[in-house]
């Protein structure tokens, strides 16, 4: 049992974390965003080499970006509390829509796991196994993929 009362352990994680500020741009990412920029910078030196539209980035349209922002500054807000931290994109294939590349934010704090995903109502092909949303939401998830956990 804690003895610590639970809003002695707020202000401890509050002080922790100190102030967060929203990012405007991606001119200074987290390093957790790192790996996903350099694999776009590779697709966009590719796609202006090549000129094939399969070969363009996946998350240059003005929706994906706010993704990257809002989960870098996530990442700035957790990283003093939270363990390792990283934004992948996760591939899924949905036969006659094609691929579907989704912005994953996956947090690790020794067993413990979980997936952060941004959904809009704009977003085409939706998976069966998930309804439309109305509004762009935050979902969060358990990240039992990175675990080999299948249900």
């Amino acid at each position: 049992m804690w003895e610590e009362e639970l809003e002695q352990q707020v202000s401890v994680a509050v002080k922790r974390v100190g102030k967060v500020v929203a990012p405007r741009d991606l001119r200074t990412p987290h390093p957790a965003l790192a790996r996903l920029r350099e694999a776009e910078a590779r697709r966009q030196a590719k796609h202006q080499a090549s000129g094939y539209s399969w070969d363009m980035p996946y998350f240059d349209a003005p929706m994906y970006q706010r993704q990257l922002r809002i989960f870098s500054g996530l990442v700035r807000a957790l990283a003093p509390v939270y363990g390792r931290q990283e934004v992948d994109c996760e591939d899924k294939w949905i036969q006659g829509i094609g691929t579907l590349h989704h912005l994953v934010l996956h947090l690790h704090f020794g067993g413990v796991r979980m997936a952060l995903q941004i959904f809009e109502p704009s977003d085409r092909g939706r998976e069966k196994e998930r309804k439309p949303v109305k509004a762009t939401t935050l979902s969060i998830d358990t990240d039992r993929s990175r675990d080999g956990v299948h249900e």
